[in-house]
């Protein structure tokens, strides 16, 4: 007979237990943005080029054959008494006109949209605004 308290030469030692799975700890939410929403950037200052630039300028020459003008590196010719320049640089514009056979120019400055009537004269266009 044994005695319950002698330890017993075939008896296994207990089982291991399997290694516990890691437990994954849930990671805290990345912090809330401050943004309130998705703003547009800011607009961009227009840029010296973009401010120096005329949107529409008209050269008209009562009773011309022909019309030329020119304003930086946009040129314009027309078989009628008027032409029409778009997105000019601001600036000097030469203008020259054929009215009866004779051919009269001047030099207009033009900083902002606008139409001249320009008068054969004495020595070349007398150009005035028609704003």
């Amino acid at each position: 007979m044994t005695n319950a308290d002698e330890p017993v030469a075939d008896a296994q030692p207990p089982a291991a237990q399997p290694p516990a799975a890691p437990t994954k700890t849930a990671a805290a939410p990345p912090p809330a943005s401050t943004k309130t929403a998705d703003a547009p950037p800011p607009a961009a200052a227009p840029s010296q080029e973009a401010s120096n630039t005329v949107d529409r300028v008209k050269f008209h020459v009562p009773g011309a054959s022909k019309v030329e003008a020119r304003c930086g590196d946009v040129q314009r010719s027309s078989t009628s008494a008027s032409v029409n320049l778009s997105r000019v640089p601001a600036g000097g514009c030469s203008v020259t006109a054929t009215v009866e056979g004779i051919e009269h120019s001047a030099r207009v400055q033009v900083n902002s949209p606008n139409g001249f009537t320009c008068l054969p004269g004495d020595g070349g266009l007398a150009c005035t605004s028609q704003l």
